[in-house]
């Protein structure tokens, strides 16, 4: 690593330059602080982190130089009634001074080595002066959020509700699927057993779909208990899967070269100028049309019934997709990269809700009259009646797989990287009416 070591949080008490050059600093006296302003002093710079504490680990933030130093702000409140998302708090001259924390803490870097957390009176003059945007969004009142911890440590790739009140969750380990449902989470025994998930839906025929990587098709099956037992439907579907839909029966696969291909075709059905490898896709089949986009595109792509061509509605604001989703109320909204939500109406993409989010990931029903939204920082939104409350924060970050479930909905994040589950483990987030 150039010219510095990469600093980590970590639940542990050592402190140590690993092999690879990186210090882990110690969460142990973080105690039972919620939430943590973590200040970097390195290469006459000062960077400002925040991040929820749960006892995992979280994620490399900076490199840090020989003399450079650390500080740590806890506080006890949750990172979003503090007014901040997860990561990289920006310098901003007109912006709020930090809050009043809890309790500080400070450390050095010598000789590659961290020092021990020791506790400051106060936080520094350069600290005190530090301003950023600060938002207090509402807290949503109407809503409790559960964490479940899957067994497994493996990517997780796909979220589904075949049956009202069962919620399927695949992974990337070989044939790996978990049933959650009535509070209990249990491992489906599932045949073929040696198959690598990329993605995976449900239809309103009880029907699970799921598209692999390894072999590269597409199968279906009748979920029976905690039993899978799959089909192969078709291998025709290009390399690569990010995602998949079904019509009528007929399943379509959005892969990483931004290719749409449907079942038992030669070649792609459509593929999207801007093509670039990404997972960041976005697939709908909806009343018999078929909604497909890519964030390396500022277009949605609608195939009508029996359609080969599609209708290409662009954008009003140039903005590049990450989600699209039917929410029974509000119609098909499309969820971008620059924080926007947008409603299909009729041939045009419009502006749907003027509201400051995070990149919009993942949507889903909440209720009859709301919309839940997964950020990729870990934050949840719910949105109503013109208004935004604050959800919450999950233990993942990037909610990039989400599914109804029940009354509302399920959230995980598909980047391993990025998981904070602790132990390792692999994290689903469900949120339901109180």
């Amino acid at each position: 690593m150039r010219g510095g070591v990469a600093l980590a949080l970590l639940a542990s008490a050592s402190i140590a330059c690993q092999s690879d050059g990186t210090t882990w600093l110690p969460t142990a006296p973080f105690e039972d602080a919620t939430a943590a302003l973590v200040a970097v002093r390195s290469r006459g710079a000062l960077r400002v982190f925040a991040y929820t504490l749960d006892g995992g680990a979280l994620r490399p933030a900076v490199e840090i130089d020989e003399g450079s130093s650390i500080e740590a702000l806890l506080f006890d409140l949750p990172l979003m009634e503090l007014g901040y998302e997860q990561g990289e708090l920006l310098s901003f001259d007109e912006g709020a001074p930090l809050p009043t924390p809890t309790r500080v803490l400070a450390s050095d870097i010598v000789a590659g080595i961290a020092d021990p957390w020791r506790a400051a009176p106060e936080i520094s003059n350069e600290l005190a002066a530090f301003r950023t945007a600060r938002e207090l969004p509402s807290a949503c009142d109407d809503l409790v959020i559960t964490t479940v911890l899957l067994d497994s440590e493996a990517v997780l790739q796909g979220l589904a509700e075949p049956t009202p009140g069962q919620l399927w969750i695949a992974t990337g380990g070989p044939s790996e699927m978990f049933r959650y449902a009535d509070g209990e989470l249990r491992r489906v025994t599932v045949t073929p057993d040696d198959l690598s998930f990329g993605h995976i839906v449900a239809t309103d025929d009880g029907t699970l779909w799921a598209a692999t990587t390894e072999p590269t098709a597409v199968y279906r099956g009748r979920p029976n208990g905690a039993v899978l037992d799959l089909e192969i439907v078709t291998s025709s579907i290009g390399e690569g899967v990010a995602r998949l839909a079904v019509r009528d029966g007929v399943p379509y696969v959005l892969n990483k070269d931004s290719e749409l291909w449907v079942a038992d075709t030669s070649s792609p059905l459509f593929a999207f100028d801007k093509v670039r490898a990404t997972d960041n896709a976005a697939l709908l089949a909806h009343d018999g049309v078929v909604y497909a986009g890519t964030s390396e595109d500022t277009i949605v792509a609608r195939f009508g019934r029996g359609a080969s061509v599609p209708e290409i509605l662009d954008l009003e604001g140039g903005e590049v997709v990450l989600e699209i989703a039917s929410i029974p109320g509000f119609g098909v909204l499309v969820g971008t990269f620059e924080q926007s939500i947008y409603r299909i109406e009729g041939d045009r993409i419009a502006p749907f809700a003027a509201i400051d989010f995070r990149r919009v990931r993942t949507m889903v029903p909440f209720g009859d009259d709301a919309v839940l939204i997964g950020s990729n920082t870990g934050a949840l939104y719910l949105y109503r009646d013109g208004e935004v409350c604050a959800a919450g924060y999950t233990t993942g970050e990037d909610l990039a797989t989400a599914s109804t479930f029940l009354d509302g909905g399920a959230f995980g994040p598909t980047n391993l990287n990025m998981r904070l589950g602790a132990g390792g483990r692999t994290p689903v987030t469900i949120a339901l009416p109180r």
